[in-house]
């Protein structure tokens, strides 16, 4: 099962919530589990935070992909 790195950043000086923020997924083939994605989190933020430097990330989680809205399974 592939996990992801799923987080939102905003514009810096924006509120949050504002039109100025955005979703992103950060995907690695070698983060097979939620524990080992918790782990390489805060670096892989951080090299993204780096090469974004316009944003803030505001909150993030590790899992699956979500799943499509009005589905059960």
């Amino acid at each position: 099962m592939l996990f992801g790195l799923y987080f939102t950043a905003c514009i810096s000086g924006t509120p949050l919530g504002s039109i100025d923020c955005v979703d992103r997924v950060v995907y690695d083939e070698a983060v097979s589990t939620p524990l080992h994605c918790t782990v390489v989190a805060q670096p892989m933020l951080a090299k993204w935070a780096d090469s974004h430097r316009a944003y803030r990330i505001t909150s993030w989680r590790c899992g699956s992909p979500p799943r499509p809205r009005g589905t059960r399974a």
